[in-house]
């Protein structure tokens, strides 16, 4: 008998109410939330981050999976949900 493993099982995160402080590299962000404070976000390479992921900004909640040295948000139910003012407006940061 042949067993064969064809796909991984990673760890499905969900954060909630993320700040995006500052981009630290490529792919790299410092980020607050109220599960972990302050946390550095490695985006995989698999997906186009940059396209997602805005600086001064604020989340409403965000799902990623957990790749041991990145985050992976290239699944369709994966990403960031920004969150939004009285005009639909993405909220920032604010002091």
């Amino acid at each position: 008998m042949v067993y064969a493993f064809t796909g991984h099982h990673y760890e499905t995160v969900t954060e909630h109410n993320i700040k995006v402080l500052r981009q630290i590299g490529p792919n790299e962000w410092m980020m607050t939330d109220d599960e972990e404070g302050k946390f550095r976000y490695r985006g995989c390479d698999d997906f186009p981050n940059n396209s997602v992921i805005w600086v001064g900004y604020v989340a409403d909640h965000a799902k990623w999976e957990e790749q041991g040295a990145c985050k992976s948000i290239r699944r369709a139910d994966l990403g960031f949900w920004w969150a939004v003012d009285g005009n639909d407006d993405v909220r920032r940061i604010t002091p």
